[in-house]
């Protein structure tokens, strides 16, 4: 039986984590399930849910993976039965870390979702507080940002503060700030900048491309790796934005310091 633990390591980035093997135990087959349900639950089984798949069904054909997973989907959620193959209150939380970071999946919580996950969570037994909880700790919440909030936040952190003579910045970062913008300041991977911080926003290199993100723009962001992305940003007209080398991971401890509320 492969642990819970593993399970959640294929969600924080399926390329990397190791396949789990078929059979197993009755938590092993039970995951699957909850995968699959809570995945559709939504009415949608995204791309990047599929690389999760690979690694869940490892050694079928995709014809195959498609059947399992039509299977699956048309079987009623039984969460009182996963309840008596997860007897252990902390295997339960961990359980619905599991299901919501397969909800947040696509960067969207659909109300469909939010009402499945707080049957899950009743079903096994844990009060509501745990899947607000979970919530909480897995989805940031962006808001309005204040003059001098951003140098506030980079406190003690290790971005780099460019003198006069520094300010220059990778082209294709540069060319998507809007011209009025300040810079704060950059981090810097392997001699290079690749994340930009501003009063209004930041630039970065994203996985889809070069892009200004302004700070009052962020609706959500993601505070754990999701589906290979170290940080995913999404922004209130829908766009996602990510950042998947893992050393980027400070841009999720600085969306974290600049939104909590000011004093």
């Amino acid at each position: 039986m492969a642990s819970i633990e593993s399970f959640l390591r294929v969600l924080e980035d399926p390329a990397a984590a190791a396949p789990i093997p078929l059979g197993g135990g009755p938590v092993d087959k039970a995951l699957r399930l909850l995968f699959v349900q809570v995945a559709c639950s939504d009415g949608v089984v995204q791309e990047a849910e599929f690389s999760v798949l690979e690694r869940l069904l490892p050694d079928m054909s995709a014809g195959e993976v498609l059947e399992w997973v039509a299977d699956a989907a048309s079987t009623p959620p039984d969460f009182q039965a996963l309840a008596t193959v997860v007897p252990g209150d902390a295997d339960r939380r961990a359980v619905i870390e599991f299901a919501v970071r397969v909800a947040w999946a696509d960067r969207h919580l659909a109300a469909r979702e939010r009402t499945l996950l707080a049957r899950l969570t009743s079903d096994l037994g844990l009060p509501e507080a745990v899947l607000d909880e979970t919530l909480a700790r897995i989805i940031g919440r962006g808001r309005a940002v204040g003059p001098g909030e951003v140098t506030t936040a980079l406190g003690s952190m290790s971005w780099k503060v460019p003198a006069d003579a520094e300010l220059a910045l990778p082209s294709d970062i540069s060319a998507v700030v809007p011209a009025a913008e300040r810079l704060v300041a950059r981090l810097v991977v392997d001699g290079v900048a690749q994340v930009a911080l501003f009063t209004g926003g930041f630039a970065a290199r994203f996985a889809e491309g070069p892009a200004f993100v302004p700070w009052d723009d962020i609706r959500h962001y993601t505070r754990v790796p999701t589906l290979g992305a170290a940080v995913a940003v999404s922004d209130h007209d829908g766009h996602n934005f990510s950042l998947n080398d893992p050393r980027l991971r400070e841009v999720a401890v600085l969306l974290d310091r600049l939104y909590r509320a000011p004093t």
